[in-house]
């Protein structure tokens, strides 16, 4: 049947027990919702949902099932346990990975105690130890769970078969559950009402609240109910459409038109070119959201939503471009809940021509969509560039612009604060939310026809200013710099603060007291007389002036934005440490021409009159910003660079800002909920807000020296903590002006930068050593300018473009099966890192290059079998290319074919890491087909490994294991640096890399790393020998990734002793210290 959302036609249905997330990935047994009684839960791999009571609906409001009203027993003043919960079996269970190492991050103090427990796919629980959080993907240590542990602590490795088990163990521990899992169980409900079962206080909405707000179609319903207006959308029932585990039937499909085109002729859409949103009703990340053009598509699109996620669909009327599409979180005090200020997310693109949102050379961004767009009849693009998707979320890319805050001006930022509180209420949601949507600044106008008004609306609001809400996220993303945080630092609020007094919110519900109640602990003012908000240490008897260190992250280099999640991620551990000052600071990209920013003798930099940068070829004129602490919390270096330039905003803009801090103090969210504010005015452990600082990096670098200050320990000298990723943060340029100037800085020299940048002279190096059992592949070096020679000469010349290949692949021994490895000499990232297959692989890179483009795609074979088939099924391999003019020089080299190695996840939910034994695939590794198959002679690993101690006594520490997942043989921007996606291993499991060629490795890259000359810390890539340990070096990066979950983390906490993140980037900024203070070469 057609299920049309409408209050006219269907009254709000009743709300049936929260909907059971599945195992797999596709379910298929998926049981009736309703007529379930109240009594014991069973789990089982068979039925995907447990039988547990129907809670009461969202429309009662906040009446959900309460835990305890009462304290708690035993003693007052003990330390809080806060369990974190994450992981869990939807697709989203990476970036569940990465909420909860904010929350055990910013929450971990002297009165609270953080454990963590993982879910797996199967709903197995396990009390994981700190060191895994900081893993990359869950994929990393999954497998490790099952074999059991050697250490007896029973919180260590503990096993729970299901989610009741774990649930009875926190209520006998007297634990306060704060859940972060993500997506299907752990925001529909499911995960809630075990608690509630088991008396278990909890963070967040009750179970019948989330059983509502997590399905799109029942949230929009209720909404409309209660008098809030929503877009219009047809449901499509999951149960209606039968036969679509295999190839779809004609019947079937059939059904699927007539239901989208009975609904596009309803609504008035034109059936070849009408926007619709096609989505499934369950589920968050944007995963599965796609738009589609007119019945066609849509039926498509639909029939592949219903088939790979098993659930109900929506197909929803697109918001229009007047809807400007927005997020705003909501946290509740003991007064009532308060809205944060908004943020807009603008999309990027043309999608008419094609061209999507990057900047070009010089930061101009593509210009935003308009209604000719969407009716374009050029279809060609992928679905992807009209949505806000998950690459977008977690992945910073200039195709998407966060603007915070909103710019809806003051009336309308107060609109959606007031309205996101009212949808709030009528969830019942509670402690905090994320709540999206669209909001029509001006007259509506054709738009408010995808509105679907409560009652007689209609005519009374189409003129107005309104929001409309379509989205509400009960376990709002908490990333480090995810909405939440970022709209809590325009207010003042720091990540500490404002989960103390999420989880503060939570005890008061619960009565259990506040934290560290009766704590004779004094607070730490900073030098301002602020009180810091993340330092909970005792003040001492003498206190010691803390060191200054500036952060210096971004440039303009294809790393920028990498740079930016590293600069973050460091601010925000060593400001945690508590010995130091940490001021972070925007190295502005080398467009980048502001007013206000002075040179080393305080004069402007900008002559004012031709609106130009004086002498800005070179570095030390590039402007830099000393930013506040929300200013920081950006998706891309351009956005901060905005924020910079901009200042602290408008007056109205700081008298909203200042309103919401004030909500916020009125209503006691920060009573109780940190230690840092108790005992003092709670203004006081707030942020600041003060404008940033604009100067060049000559004034910076010569008031970083002056600040070096004498105390009763001595010499207290500042420090430069480089984040600068490519371009001049590795090349030697900025190390060579930081050392002339005096300046004390973390990482390696200027000398050992330009040769670890520069690929072939880190390969002569190696070679010249002559290190046992160490090398690196033979290299060709290829210029641009034989790149632009190669293109003109090739068009109609096949001949001379394949004498060029076969040169190419003699030069470096390469085999013609298997390909070379094409990228820059001099960047970063997978950069324009290709396997080239053949000459038109070869001219396909060259065009790319020598015009400019963004990205290069090339043509993968997926079945080695079907490689001269004209029906092989071809798979695409998206490269993203340097920015034009970045890169004038490339390197090729051999393809290495490593072994294939895979993490096996059986139908019980069990992870194992296994060789590839197949020889089917082995062959489809090297490029060849079945009749060229050869036995291998080696067996070869991809690995990484950080480096750290001072210059010549560099170790090393436990490598990780690097598992490709993509097509082409090359780890992907994705994998390196998107949260939750790539999988590596640490330390390398036995059954890949033995314990003793393990050390032999560890030994080689030390001995590698020191005749490089590194110092302070380092990353190196190599492929190893599984039977013999021999290394081939890759490249080293001497400022490498150093983000929430770099495998650097991951190698200190796999350590004996296990070093935190903190202390590991503490310890570099002490090497860096004790270097200058030894008269070492720095």
């Amino acid at each position: 049947p057609i299920v049309v959302r409408s209050c006219h036609l269907m009254a709000a249905p009743a709300i049936a027990s929260p909907a059971w997330a599945p195992a797999r990935s596709r379910a298929r047994d998926r049981p009736a919702l309703a007529g379930r009684s109240r009594g014991p839960t069973r789990w089982s791999g068979s039925s995907r949902r447990p039988r547990l009571a129907a809670p009461q609906t969202a429309a009662q409001g906040a009446d959900d099932l309460h835990v305890r009203t009462t304290p708690r027993d035993g003693p007052p003043n003990t330390k809080t346990l806060v369990a974190v919960l994450c992981g869990g079996p939807s697709q989203e269970r990476g970036i569940s990975l990465n909420s909860a190492r904010s929350v055990l991050d910013h929450l971990r103090s002297e009165e609270i105690d953080v454990e963590c427990f993982y879910f797996d796919r199967a709903l197995r629980a396990y009390a994981v130890a700190t060191k895994e959080m900081y893993s990359n993907t869950p994929s990393d240590f999954d497998f490790k769970l099952r074999n059991g542990s050697k250490n007896k602590n029973m919180t260590l490795n503990k096993t729970f078969q299901n989610p009741d088990e774990l649930a009875a163990h926190l209520s006998e521990r007297n634990a306060i559950a704060f859940p972060a899992v993500h997506g299907a169980f752990g925001e529909d409900g499911t995960l809630q009402l075990v608690l509630e079962k088991h008396s278990v206080p909890f963070v967040g909405a009750g179970s019948a609240s989330a059983g509502v707000a997590f399905d799109k179609n029942k949230c929009a319903t209720t909404l409309l109910k209660h008098g809030h207006p929503v877009l219009h959308a047809q449901v499509l029932l999951y149960a209606d459409f039968k036969g679509l585990d295999e190839a779809p039937s004609s019947e079937c499909l059939l059904k699927i038109r007539q239901t989208v085109h009975s609904w596009f002729r309803q609504r008035d859409l034109d059936v070849a070119k009408g926007v619709v949103v096609v989505k499934p009703t369950q589920g968050g990340s944007s995963l599965g959201v796609v738009v589609a053009l007119g019945v066609d598509d849509a039926v498509g699109k639909v029939t592949e939503c219903l088939r790979e996620f098993a659930g109900d669909v929506l197909v929803e009327q697109h918001a229009g471009v007047g809807g400007k599409e927005f997020t705003v979180v909501v946290i509740e005090t003991q007064t009532g809940p308060v809205a944060l200020t908004p943020t807009e997310i603008e999309v990027l693109g043309s999608f008419g021509n094609g061209n999507v949102g990057p900047e070009d050379e010089k930061g101009k961004q593509a210009d935003p969509p308009n209604r000719n767009d969407f009716e374009s009849e050029n279809r060609h693009q992928d679905s992807n560039d009209f949505v806000f998707n998950f690459r977008r979320k977690y992945l910073p890319t200039s195709q998407v612009v966060y603007h915070a805050p909103a710019r809806f001006g003051t009336d309308g930022l107060a609109q959606v604060r007031a309205e996101a509180v009212r949808v709030f209420r009528t969830l019942g949601l509670r402690d905090f939310a994320r709540l999206d949507g669209f909001y029509y600044g001006d007259s509506l106008g054709d738009d408010a026809a995808a509105i679907d008004w409560p009652g007689d609306g209609f005519e009374r609001r189409k003129t107005q200013t309104q929001p409309v809400f379509t989205d509400v996220n009960v376990v709002s993303g908490m990333e480090q710099t995810s909405f939440l945080f970022l709209q809590a630092a325009q207010c003042g609020v720091s990540h500490a603060l404002v989960l103390g007094g999420v989880l503060a919110n939570a005890r008061a519900r619960y009565g259990i007291g506040t934290v560290g109640d009766g704590s004779e602990e004094a607070e730490v003012p900073s030098e301002k007389g602020k009180v810091l908000s993340d330092d909970t240490r005792k003040v001492p008897s003498k206190r010691k002036k803390k060191r200054k260190v500036y952060v210096l992250f971004g440039g303009d280099s294809s790393e920028r934005q990498v740079s930016l999640l590293s600069g973050v991620n460091v601010f925000l551990k060593l400001r945690g440490v508590g010995e130091f000052d940490v001021v972070p600071v925007l190295l502005a990209p080398g467009y980048c021409a502001l007013d206000g920013a002075t040179d080393a003798q305080g004069n402007n930099a900008v002559d004012k009159k031709k609106n130009e940068t004086k002498a800005f070829a070179s570095l030390e004129n590039t402007p830099v910003f000393r930013l506040p602490y929300a200013s920081v919390l950006r998706h891309t270096v351009e956005e901060v660079l905005r924020a910079a330039s901009s200042g602290g905003g408008t007056k109205e803009l700081k008298a909203t800002q200042i309103k919401i801090q004030t909500e916020l103090v009125d209503g006691g969210f920060f009573d109780g909920g940190f230690p840092a504010t108790r005992g003092t005015d709670t203004r006081a452990a707030l942020l600041d807000f003060f404008d940033p600082v604009a100067e060049t990096l000559s004034a910076f670098a010569a008031s970083v020296a002056l600040d070096d200050e004498e105390d009763e320990n001595g010499r207290q000298l500042s420090v430069v903590f480089n984040a600068v990723h490519g371009g001049c943060g590795e090349d030697g340029s900025l190390q060579a002006f930081l050392q002339k100037e005096g300046v004390v800085f973390t990482g390696s020299d200027a000398h050992c930068s330009r040769v670890c940048m520069d690929k072939m002279r880190t390969g002569e190096t190696i070679n010249c050593a002559n290190l046992p059992g160490v090398g690196v592949c033979l290299k060709k070096k290829v210029t641009a300018w034989e790149m632009s020679a190669l293109v003109s000469r090739a068009n109609g010349d096949d001949k001379s473009l394949e004498t060029f290949w076969q040169g190419l692949l003699h030069s470096v021994g390469a085999d013609f099966r298997v390909g070379v490895c094409f990228k820059p000499n001099s960047d970063g990232c997978s950069t324009g890192v290709a396997r080239l297959r053949s000459s038109k692989d070869l001219l396909a890179y060259a065009f790319a290059v020598t015009r400019g483009e963004r990205t290069l795609t090339l043509e993968n074979i997926h079945d080695a079998e079907q490689k001269n088939s004209e029906k092989r099924k071809k798979i695409f391999t998206k490269i993203e290319m340097p920015a034009p003019g970045a890169s004038f020089e490339f390197l090729c080299e051999p393809f290495v074919v490593t072994a294939a190695v895979e993490v096996f996840s059986d139908e019980s939910g069990n992870e194992s890491v296994r060789f590839v034994v197949d020889d089917r695939v082995d062959s489809q590794r090297r490029g060849d087909g079945e009749d060229q198959k050869e036995p291998r002679t080696r067996r070869l690993v991809e690995i990484t490994v950080g480096v750290f101690g001072e210059l010549g006594f560099i170790k090393s520490m436990e490598p990780s294991l690097t598992v490709l997942q993509k097509n082409g043989g090359v780890l992907s921007l994705e994998e390196k640096f998107q949260g939750g996606t790539g999988i590596n291993i640490t330390p390398p499991p036995k059954e890949i890399l033995s314990p003793k060629i393990v050390e032999v490795v560890k030994d080689r890259i030390a001995r590698a790393a020191n005749v490089l000359g590194i110092a302070g810390f380092a990353r190196i890539d190599a492929f190893v020998d599984c039977e013999t340990g021999d290394v081939t070096i890759i490249e080293c990066n001497t400022v490498p990734g150093m983000t929430p979950s770099t495998v650097l983390f991951h190698q200190a906490l796999a350590a004996t002793p296990s070093v935190e993140p903190g202390e590991f980037l503490a310890n570099q900024v002490r090497l860096a210290v004790r270097a200058r203070e030894e008269g070492g070469r720095r």
